[in-house]
């Protein structure tokens, strides 16, 4: 700009120089040329003439080097400041938008301050009336007016949904585009009696191509667009964009957070709030409440079945038909995969409830239509009342699920109502929990490990880590404890600190100079649902035993790893990387198939003891462990059967060619020190036998050298 200007000044300063040289010029050919005829006249005349031919050479030269220059220097002074104005008004109206975008008001008093900050703009005066709308949620394709200001009663009535690509803010919303029009009359799609002229600004609100909404103002007609303006109110557009994207961000993330996504129910923490909340209205109106926790029985097998997609869309029909089962004073939410939660208020008699449970008990049961079968599901349900069974939400709602578990045990398929038995046996839970978190800050559990060993060597190539915990002089059995260390989450914790504590005891066997072997670690679901822990915690627990990682391996149950088949196999990936060996357990008690199993990169598969303790005399299950064993031969998977307790199981096995046992038969689960007088034995036993050979070999030579 500043060249610009110096180009510009230096062309004029030429002209000038060129013009005042002309003008002279001709002043002086001029003078020479009437100097004889100025002289024949008096003395004034002749200076008066004199006189009038300078000043009609001055008056040019002066018009030209300061009036005309000074006039145009104010023009673009006035022209520059104008834009000044101009800009600071954008400025300071857009920074003022910004400011309201963090006002923690709603979305609507945001907009409706928004379109009072406009209105304020000079430029857009006399008229100072307008409108925002937005895209309707739930057709995408219709914008709504969310703010209007100033508008006539009867465009206000008129214009409250618009269609895209209807009238001048339909139109902007389709093309994407700033609409403009200065006059509108009786001759619009839309008009109305007494409808003045005027002009319109129609500015799609929109993030990249995505429409949110249209902002509509109002202008005199005849008003003229500039580039300015469109800009101006096309940045405007964009700020409310900013605004509008980040109220729909948080509307998403307190929708995630209080809300389950596959069924649009409460989820467990609004659920939470709602049973305090109505827990307050029984307080105050001296009524009572229910809750009801219900358990579809079986799902897993649902699952199985009808594969996850239908199963999803199943379990959004039960809570479909719950939720319009129930009065609009009641809410219902899914508390986990296959369990909901009903809250039942205003209650005077209980009575009622168990009316409530059958009903619902009914509708679950109705027949269930597939893609290709029609299922019939059951489910149990579990009841606690406030305020008999509590006066806290999650008192409550932890007997309820007590009292469902009961249901479970009785066949399921129908409801249980906390009771004082039940309660009892709630208390010896919870009091187990409370020893069980002492045990775990106390370092009361402990690791026992039970051999595995190769069939065809007789040697102990592995063993498994058992977590055992004595209680007051007794061992708590882990049919016990473990679930619920799963219910509590106390397993994520516990599970850490075997995996921590097996590979450092078996690093030091290694530096006994013991015989290597490899240890496996049961893990659980809660565990492997948090697979970017598990994976941490597994790499810290090598790296600071220094054991290598082919000597750990990690056991997960058929059913678990089932659950989430894709998840599984990018977890097993990435133990893979690691190196670590994996092991099915359990393998025969759930639903899968080896057609499942082959996707997995398993290194080991661990026959059920179901079908080990009954493999000599039942040809069937015999069949079934021959067949398994051939098919994970063809896969490379080796075999481990659980549970073997007597030699003729043994022998069995041996003939079909299994690769390991494990079981009383060789060996109860062992401290680790029972272990290692265990592993001393087989490398002393290995030792005498390499001695013994040894020495047959030269007295074999002594004895070839004689002869």
């Amino acid at each position: 700009m500043k060249e610009q200007d110096s180009c510009y000044q230096k062309y004029y300063i030429k002209q000038l120089t060129i013009l005042f040289a002309s003008i002279f010029l001709l002043e002086f050919l001029v003078m020479i040329y009437i100097y004889d005829y100025i002289r024949s006249f008096p003395p004034v005349l002749g200076s008066l003439i004199g006189a009038t031919i300078l000043m009609l050479t001055i008056i040019p030269i002066v018009y030209v080097s300061i009036i005309k220059p000074t006039a145009k220097e104010i023009a673009t002074r006035i022209k520059a400041e104008k834009k000044n104005q101009y800009n600071t008004e954008i400025q300071s109206v857009i920074s003022s938008l910004i400011q309201l975008s963090l006002t923690p008001v709603s979305l609507k008093k945001q907009l409706e301050k928004a379109m009072d900050l406009l209105l304020t703009v000079s430029w857009f005066a006399p008229e100072k009336a307008g409108s925002i709308y937005l895209t309707d949620t739930n057709k995408p394709d219709r914008l709504i007016r969310i703010v209007e200001k100033n508008l006539p009663a009867k465009a206000a009535q008129q214009c409250t949904e618009v269609e895209f690509g209807q009238c001048l803010c339909g139109l902007a919303a389709l093309e994407k585009n700033v609409v403009f029009t200065d006059c509108i009359n009786q001759d619009h799609p839309i008009a109305y009696d007494g409808m003045k002229a005027h002009g319109h600004y129609c500015v799609p609100i929109k993030i990249h191509e995505a429409v949110l909404g249209v902002l509509n103002l109002y202008v005199e007609e005849g008003h003229v667009r500039s580039d300015v303006e469109t800009a101006f109110l096309s940045s405007f557009a964009d700020t409310l964009a900013t605004i509008i994207q980040k109220n729909m961000k948080e509307k998403e993330i307190l929708y995630i957070s209080n809300y389950d996504k596959l069924t649009g129910l409460s989820n467990r923490g609004l659920f939470i709030n709602r049973i305090n909340h109505d827990i307050y209205y029984s307080i105050r109106h001296n009524k009572k409440l229910a809750l009801l926790y219900i358990d579809i029985d079986n799902f897993r097998k649902i699952n199985d079945v009808a594969g996850y997609d239908e199963a999803d869309n199943i379990l959004k029909v039960i809570a479909n038909r719950i939720a319009n089962s129930l009065r609009r004073t009641d809410t219902v939410a899914r508390i986990s995969s296959d369990e909901f939660a009903v809250i039942v208020t205003a209650l005077d008699n209980v009575k009622y409830i168990e009316i409530v449970a059958k009903k619902l008990l009914a509708i679950i049961n109705r027949p269930y239509n597939t893609y290709n079968r029609t299922m019939n599901i059951e489910a149990s349900i579990g009841i606690s009342i406030y305020p008999e069974h509590g006066v806290h939400a999650e008192t409550l709602l932890n007997k309820a699920s007590v009292s469902v578990r009961h249901a479970k045990k009785k066949g399921g398929n129908c409801y249980v109502l906390f009771s004082a038995d039940i309660s009892q046996k709630y208390d010896e839970q919870i009091d187990m929990e409370l020893a069980l978190m002492d045990a775990i800050r106390n370092n009361k559990l402990m690791i026992y490990y039970q051999s595995q060993i190769e069939i065809r060597t007789g040697k102990i190539v592995g063993a498994e880590a058992l977590l055992r915990w004595q209680h007051e002089g007794n061992m708590v059995s882990p049919a016990k404890f473990i679930p619920i260390a799963e219910q509590t989450g106390l397993i994520v914790p516990i599970g850490e600190w075997v995996i921590k504590e097996v590979c450092k005891q078996n690093k030091e066997w290694q530096r006994q100079g013991l015989p290597a072997i490899t240890v496996a670690v049961n893990i659980s679901s809660e565990q492997l649902n948090k697979a970017g822990a598990l994976i941490e915690q597994v790499k810290k627990a090598l790296s600071d035993s220094g054991l290598a990682p082919h000597f750990l391996d990690l056991e997960l149950t058929e059913s678990m790893c089932m659950k989430n088949l894709e998840l599984t196999k990018s977890i097993f990936a990435e133990f893979q990387k690691l190196g670590i060996q994996l092991s099915i357990d359990d393998f025969g008690t759930g639903y899968s198939s080896l057609n499942y199993i082959k996707n997995l990169p398993f290194n080991k598969l661990k026959i059920d003891r179901s079908f080990i303790q009954t493999i000599v005399h039942d040809k069937y299950d015999q069949t079934i462990v021959e067949a398994v064993i051939k098919i994970c031969k063809v896969l490379n998977l080796k075999t481990i059967a659980e549970g073997v307790e007597t030699h003729d199981q043994l022998e069995v096995l041996r003939q079909l060619k299994c690769n390991e046992v494990q079981g009383f038969l060789f060996s109860k689960p062992v401290p680790a020190d029972s272990l290692t007088e265990l592993l001393k034995d087989e490398f002393q036993n290995t030792l005498n036998y390499m001695k013994s050979t040894y020495v047959k070999r030269i007295l074999q030579t002594e004895t070839l050298l004689d002869t």
